[in-house]
């Protein structure tokens, strides 16, 4: 999606992606048909100043948090193979 540059407000290419990842098509549907909601709202904004408060400068964004030590990842690639050495 950010590879290229799709607006990731659209649920439509929201729900392309989640099928890409290998959703199924129920439990995608059920994500996006949710984005609206309030409590859904309410998650993202704490997630999104987490992840200010992390460092987070562009998207997308990882961390991962190992024995009380937190290392973010602007790069998937990055994040995917610090994933799979550990």
């Amino acid at each position: 999606m950010w590879s290229n540059r799709l607006p990731i407000h659209k649920g439509a290419h929201l729900f392309t992606c989640a099928r890409e990842a290998g959703l199924s098509f129920k439990d995608s549907d059920t994500i996006i048909s949710t984005l609206s909601h309030v409590d859904t709202r309410g998650i993202l904004h704490r997630n999104s100043e987490e992840a200010l408060r992390l460092g987070a400068t562009c998207a997308p964004f990882f961390v991962t948090e190992s024995d009380g030590c937190i290392v973010a990842f602007d790069s998937f690639h990055d994040f995917q193979q610090s994933i799979l050495s550990s």
